[in-house]
C-alpha cells in the first residue's frame, strides 16, 4: 500500500463532493479529531464545500500528477504527514514509497507531525509545523553554502 492510496472509504467520499454538495462523512474525513483544530477553523470558510478547482483534481492527482512532479524535484524535500491522517495511507511503508518517488532530490526527509490532523496548516499545531518547515529551508540554505559558510544572527 502506498501514500498514493486513499485510506478505506476516503476516495468514495471525496469523489462525491462538488462545489455545492458536501457528502456525508466529508467533514469527519477532513476535520477529525476536531480537538486538533481551533473552533473558528471548523466553522469558517475552510470547511465549506469543495472549491471549483478541486472538483477535477482531488480525486486523481495522486496517480496522475504527483509521481511526475516528485521525480522532477531537484531540491531537498521534506514530506510531512499528520499523526492523525485520515485521507491518505500514511504508514511507514507508505511514506517510504512516497520518499522513493523523489528520485532527483538530493535529500528526502519524512516528518510526522505529532498532534496534527489532515489539514496541517490550520490546526493547533500549525505554528510549530510552519516553524519546522522554515527551519528545514534554513538548514538547506546553510548546507548549500558549504561547510565554511558563516551564519550571522540577525
Amino acid at each position: 500500500m502506498s501514500w498514493l492510496t486513499f485510506q478505506a472509504g476516503a476516495k468514495a467520499i471525496l469523489s462525491q463532493a462538488t462545489t455545492t454538495r458536501r457528502p456525508d462523512g466529508l467533514r469527519d474525513l477532513l476535520w477529525q479529531p476536531t480537538n486538533l483544530y481551533p473552533p473558528e477553523v471548523l466553522t469558517g470558510g475552510l470547511s465549506a464545500p469543495r472549491a471549483d478547482y478541486e472538483v477535477g483534481t482531488a480525486s486523481n492527482w495522486a496517480e496522475r500528477d504527483f509521481p511526475a512532479i516528485a521525480a522532477g524535484m531537484r531540491v531537498p524535500v521534506e514530506f510531512s504527514v499528520a499523526e492523525h491522517e485520515s485521507v491518505w495511507e500514511s504508514s511507514p511503508d507508505a511514506t517510504a514509497d512516497v520518499a522513493a518517488l523523489f528520485t532527483a532530490s538530493p535529500l528526502v526527509v519524512v516528518n510526522e507531525v505529532a498532534g496534527g490532523g489532515h489539514n496541517l496548516s490550520v490546526g493547533l499545531t500549525a505554528d510549530a509545523y510552519h516553524q519546522h518547515v522554515l527551519s528545514f529551508v534554513e538548514e538547506c540554505v546553510i548546507a548549500s553554502e558549504g561547510p565554511d559558510a558563516v551564519v550571522e544572527a540577525g
